[in-house]
């Protein structure tokens, strides 16, 4: 007798714990999934704050002068040698003005640097290695018997220790010196064309700390009082009174904003400023201009000075000092008058120099923390 079929085993419990199963790891996988997105998001957040604080900002731009471009970071190393440098000399950099001057002197010299050959003005590696051993060893005399050898010596290891203490690699600093070689030629360049004899007035001058002070200078002076006395009573400047308040021959350019006519403040009473002649217009022998707010030292403290024309000459022979202040002023009329012809920019606003305030900060603590 033939024997009954087996039966075939149940198949809905085993479909159901597949389908249960299944389930499970789905829910493992998007758990997974979603612990591995939180704890990244998590590493994330100081990840984007380091990114923020330490990486970002020293790779931001912060001079363009047409295809050249300098980082941040490049300024931060220029500011820090400034800084060592005033350190070791037992001076305070200034931190308020000078970041802004050197964007400032960056972007002029790479200018300069960029437009030098149009008036063929070039400088050599051999220039740069002339001044950077004239800088290191100093002049050296016309006799010095010192064997080269010995010398090179000598020169590669203040090199070495210089480079160290301004913490800047060799290329950087030869840079620096190729920047200083192009704005020395191309200002002795202008220089060329400063006429060496020029209409000058003789000054005497005298230097008070308020407005007050100068305007009682000013009235004693027109009931007769002779300036030099006045000097010697009121000037807060030892050279003035050493010298009865003469400071000598000067021609145009050297006090632009008073060669051909002078603002004089309002005075008492009054709210409207006036003009009188300038320096050199027109006036006489005996003339004491308005005084003249100036700033001086390098905090910027604000003086008086109220100026006397003692002499004039239609033509006397320019001084070597005049001079070269007469060569830097044509150097920033040419760098005023050239920029406007590239692309010359400036990317530094208050939140970058508060950067880089902290980063010289941060490193002047540090230099100055005692070795353990």
């Amino acid at each position: 007798m033939a024997g009954k079929a087996p039966s075939k085993p149940a198949q809905a419990p085993v479909s159901r714990r597949l389908a249960r199963w299944q389930q499970e790891q789905r829910k493992a996988r998007t758990a997974f999934v979603l612990g591995i997105v939180a704890v990244a998001v998590i590493l994330a957040i100081p990840a984007y704050g380091y990114y923020a604080t330490f990486i970002k900002p020293p790779r931001e731009w912060v001079v363009q002068v047409n295809d050249r471009v300098f980082s941040m970071g490049y300024l931060v190393k220029l500011l820090r040698m400034f800084q060592r440098g005033s350190e070791i000399t037992g001076q305070t950099a200034n931190l308020g003005t000078l970041p802004f001057q050197l964007v400032q002197v960056l972007s002029e010299n790479e200018l300069v640097r960029q437009v030098a050959p149009r008036y063929n003005i070039s400088v050599s590696k051999e220039d740069i290695d002339q001044e950077v051993r004239k800088r290191i060893l100093g002049q050296r005399p016309a006799n010095d018997t010192t064997p080269p050898d010995q010398l090179e010596r000598e020169f590669q290891e203040r090199y070495r220790q210089y480079l160290t203490t301004i913490r800047l690699s060799e290329q950087e600093h030869r840079q620096l010196v190729e920047w200083d070689l192009y704005r020395e030629r191309m200002r002795e360049y202008l220089g060329q064309s400063i006429p060496t004899v020029q209409p000058q007035v003789r000054l005497s001058r005298l230097t008070v700390a308020t407005a007050e002070k100068a305007q009682e200078v000013v009235q004693r002076f027109q009931e007769g009082q002779p300036f030099p006395k006045l000097v010697s009573e009121y000037s807060i400047d030892d050279e003035e009174v050493r010298k009865d308040g003469d400071i000598g021959w000067v021609v145009k350019g050297i006090y632009p904003d008073m060669d051909d006519k002078v603002t004089c403040s309002p005075g008492p009473g009054s709210t409207t400023a006036r003009e009188m002649p300038g320096l050199f217009g027109g006036v006489q022998p005996g003339t004491l201009l308005c005084p003249q707010m100036r700033q001086t030292g390098t905090e910027g403290q604000n003086v008086w000075q109220i100026y006397l024309v003692t002499e004039t000459a239609t033509a006397r022979e320019v001084d070597a000092q005049q001079r070269e202040v007469l060569k830097s002023r044509a150097l920033d009329k040419w760098l005023s008058e050239e920029r406007p012809k590239h692309i010359v920019r400036i990317n530094f606003d208050s939140e970058k120099y508060a950067w880089v305030v902290k980063q010289l900060r941060i490193a002047s603590s540090q230099s100055t923390q005692p070795t353990r």
